[in-house]
């Protein structure tokens, strides 16, 4: 028996069920599905909600249930960045003057209870095992032995993007970052602050979370992690005796053989489509920012909200599905260029370790020339930064004998008009320094 529902949702998240419940306040006859891989009773990575989240929340017709879960007031944070002193960062600018310490299992819990009240199927525990695009349009897919046919599919699977890649998006990663987190008893701690600190080889991340429970999180680059045995108690133990704030605040709050330590990746990243005629991502399926910038949640939450909008009109089908398209896929450009701007400034601002590999890679300085000579080596199995492998296969059979970055950027331009000059730039210059490109500086004419 084949089941057929308007929209299928892959993922349960913040971002699935944000866009499951703004399609039915708009659209309350659609027949909606949220097929969810877990039960939510797994440990999830995102602790703190932003105070302009109420906004969203709101405008999901879920706030006041939110309010009843008594999640615990987040005031602001302390930061020790560029310098070892701590500076505080409240709230006080926004209209709501205060965020939100997450019990992630909960919160997350509590959108999927929401999106079944109003009349939404939510599977647990479940994933597809076969996805086939119908040349007319529309989706069937294999779920549990079951057939589910679909107009409409949207990718909420995260930063796999799985959904997206079956579509032929291509995600493009901006860096390799990763975190190593520990959940801990705080005991009686009374500062609800979050502090983020700047080490050597990384940064620090520490939170309060409800039930008296603390989240402590190491991030650097995944070749950090191997090198300095981040995954191990000792190497995430001997990481905190770099950073005296951190290592503070967590002070008789665990025993290193006691650890339970969990790595999962953080890196920033985009997909270079994020909507088709028949399909759309939301959330970190479409793009996921760096957790500095304290916008994971949000952006699932505002993603799928807009994702909401976008498939009532990839329903209408003609020039407003096409116009759809567009505006949906400039909208989440825009957004993520604007948050690579401000994320490459702050973290130029830390000049203490400048030399260590983690910050000399982060410094936001373009020490390319456009006349700089770049030769591009053999395809490896090693994922680029910036570019697709479909991106750097064009450019090696465009220039085998290689050609100057400005040459290559000209060739970008045709490929990728999204990608704006600087961007290229910096992406050419990424190449050189993970291994990709060989560069080759003009001599100086006497």
């Amino acid at each position: 028996m084949k089941l057929k529902f308007d929209i299928l949702v892959v993922g349960g998240g913040p971002a699935g069920c944000a866009f499951a419940l703004g399609l039915i306040n708009l659209n309350p006859q659609l027949r909606i599905l949220i097929l969810e891989r877990g039960d939510y009773l797994r440990p999830r990575v995102g602790e703190t909600l932003p105070p302009q989240c109420r906004v969203l929340l709101e405008r999901l017709g879920i706030w006041e249930e939110f309010l009843l879960g008594n999640h615990l007031p987040a005031f602001g944070s302390l930061s020790s960045w560029g310098s070892e002193h701590a500076v505080s960062q409240e709230f006080l600018t926004s209209v709501e003057r205060n965020g939100w310490h997450l019990d992630r299992n909960r919160f997350d819990r509590f959108l999927a209870d929401q999106v079944r009240e109003r009349g939404v199927e939510l599977w647990e525990n479940s994933t597809f095992q076969e996805a086939n695009h119908l040349e007319t349009g529309g989706w069937i897919l294999v779920s549990e032995g079951k057939e589910i046919q679909c107009q409409i599919l949207v990718d909420a699977t995260g930063r796999s993007a799985g959904i997206s890649r079956l579509a032929g998006a291509n995600v493009l990663l901006f860096d390799r970052l990763v975190g190593t987190m520990a959940i801990l008893e705080s005991g009686s701690q009374l500062n609800r602050d979050t502090l983020v600190e700047a080490a050597a080889e990384g940064w620090w991340y520490s939170a309060l979370l409800p039930d008296q429970k603390m989240a402590a999180a190491f991030f650097t680059d995944a070749n950090q992690v191997k090198l300095l045995e981040i995954q191990n108690s000792e190497g995430w133990v001997n990481q905190l005796q770099t950073a005296p704030l951190t290592q503070a605040r967590l002070s008789g709050l665990f025993q290193p053989e006691n650890l339970h330590l969990r790595t999962w990746p953080a890196q920033s990243q985009r997909s270079d489509q994020v909507i088709g005629r028949d399909w759309l991502a939301v959330g970190d399926a479409a793009a996921a920012f760096d957790p500095l910038s304290s916008q994971g949640i949000f952006f699932a939450l505002r993603s799928g909200l807009m994702g909401a909008f976008a498939a009532i009109d990839l329903l209408e089908g003609g020039e407003t599905a096409q116009s759809a398209c567009q505006k949906y896929s400039f909208s989440q450009l825009e957004q993520f260029m604007g948050y690579w701007e401000v994320k490459r400034d702050f973290y130029a601002m830390e000049q203490r370790w400048a030399d260590r590999p983690f910050w000399r890679l982060r410094q936001g300085k373009i020490a390319l020339s456009p006349t700089d000579k770049l030769i591009l080596q053999p395809a490896s199995h090693k994922k680029c930064l910036f570019f697709s492998p479909t991106d750097l296969g064009y450019l090696r059979n465009s220039y085998p004998g290689g050609a100057t970055a400005a040459e290559f950027m000209a060739a970008l331009r045709k490929i990728r008009p999204d990608l704006p000059p600087g961007h290229a730039l910096e992406g050419l210059q990424m190449l050189v320094e993970d291994g990709f490109a060989t560069q080759n500086i003009p001599e100086l004419q006497s």
